[in-house]
Parts: structure tokens; C-alpha cells; sequence
């Protein structure tokens, strides 16, 4: 899906803040803090594309910001070899992985860019975009027949790793059907499990929910009406 005709600009006068409650502890960062905008959903609903189109829209509107994925895909990293395992472990030669195992290898690059990438970058003021959180995690891991106890273990430690920062704004994004073949059993069970922790996660932060039923015009100038309204708020 690709973004044609229109464009949409930021008004970037303000300096970006965090603004969610925060799951451990409820105060604000400082305003000097960047602003950190997630992006979840289950596969094939346009979420990735959606977070390259707000972060091609911040860099035109001149906002400092950078695209992170998780657990990543740039070579030499924690985050492209665990990629690889993921969906190619044979050309590793890995033949046989468990489902706990796996996201605990998630869990894992995942802390590595937090605290290599993306909390530097948070200090330093500046926006940060993020096509993946831990819900994936709980997701994929309880959809997959992970060990519970373990995946609620393992999110806590990349919690710590994550200390006081909440995203500014979660988008969850959904449709009624996947953009590409996907396991329908499953991924109807994906996005059951996202739609309930969204729920439980909007207590302590920013959440909103993005339907890309319609163009990715549409969902996109959702996506910038509200991220315009938290970089006007004091």
C-alpha cells in the first residue's frame, strides 16, 4: 500500500514531550525528553507501511525522528540475527525451536536497541518511531503457545531495561481482513489478544485505535491529527 496523492504536515513549533501515565510509575518524563510513537497490530494489516508514511511526514515537516523496528533488520545487529532465526532458522541451521524460546531471543533484541538506540536518541530530544512494542510479544508468544509465566517474566525484564519511558501514543491498527495470506485461525486470534491488551494498556497511556479498511490515506491523517495534538500540548 502506498501513500499517492495527499501529504500532511506537522506544525513542529513545539518541542515534542512524552505524555503517557506510565505502567510502572505515573509521572511525566521531562519535556526534554523525544517523543516515542508505536506502532502494533497483527500481521498484514498495513502497520509497518503506516509507520514509514508518519516518519517520512515528521522528516518533511522538519522534526528530528528515526524509524526503529523490532527486534530489527540492520546487519551486524542482535535484531537481524534474530530476524533470520525467526523466519529462515534453517539457513542457520536451527531446526527446531520452541515457541518460549523464540521470543525470549525477541525479548533480547529488543533490549539491546532500547538501550543502544533508543533511549540515547529519547535524551537527546529527539521523535522516535516504533513499528513493534512488547505486546507483540504477549501476543505471539500466548497465540503460540509460549509458556505464559516465562513471557510475562521476560516482558518485566525488557520493562526494566525501558525504566521510565511510556510511548507518547500507541496506534494500534487493525482491519477486518489481513493486506496478504496470513493463517486466518491464528491471526483472527492475534487481533482478539492486541484488542485486549489495548484495553488493559490504555489505563496507563496513550492508545488509539486505527482502522486501514479504507485508503491508508485515511488512516494515515488519523495517525497525524494525533500526533499534531500531543506536540501542541504543554
Amino acid at each position: 500500500m502506498e501513500l499517492e496523492t495527499s501529504s500532511f504536515a506537522i506544525n513542529s513549533s513545539l518541542t515534542p514531550q512524552i505524555q503517557g501515565k506510565g505502567m510502572r510509575a505515573k509521572t511525566k518524563l521531562s519535556t526534554s525528553r523525544g517523543s516515542l510513537y508505536v506502532f502494533e497490530g497483527p500481521d498484514g494489516v498495513g502497520k509497518s507501511e503506516l509507520a514509514k508514511l508518519l516518519f517520512r511526514t515528521l522528516k518533511e515537516s522538519f522534526i528530528d525522528c528515526d524509524l526503529v523496528t523490532f527486534p530489527g533488520r540492520e546487519p551486524g545487529t542482535l535484531g537481524k540475527l534474530v530476524y533470520s532465526l525467526h523466519h529462515a532458522p534453517a539457513e542457520l541451521g536451527v531446526h527446531a525451536l520452541s515457541a518460549t524460546a523464540l521470543q525470549a531471543m525477541h525479548i533480547a533484541a529488543h533490549i539491546d536497541v532500547i538501550e543502544a538506540r533508543i533511549l540515547p536518541a529519547l535524551k537527546a530530544g529527539k521523535t522516535i518511531i516504533l513499528d513493534r512494542y512488547w505486546w507483540s510479544t504477549r501476543v505471539y508468544g500466548f497465540v503460540g503457545g509460549a509458556n505464559k509465566a516465562a513471557i510475562e517474566e521476560l516482558i518485566k525484564a525488557e520493562l526494566l531495561s525501558w525504566s521510565a519511558v511510556n510511548p507518547t501514543a500507541v496506534f494500534l491498527i487493525r482491519r477486518k481482513q489481513p493486506l496478504r495470506d496470513e493463517p486466518m485461525r491464528e491471526w483472527r486470534r492475534w487481533c482478539s489478544a492486541y484488542k485486549k491488551l489495548s484495553v488493559t494498556e490504555a489505563q496507563s497511556y496513550c492508545v488509539r485505535t486505527i482502522d486501514n479498511d479504507q485508503s491508508i490515506d485515511d488512516a494515515l491523517k488519523q495517525i497525524v491529527c494525533e500526533v499534531d495534538l500531543h506536540l501542541h500540548r504543554k
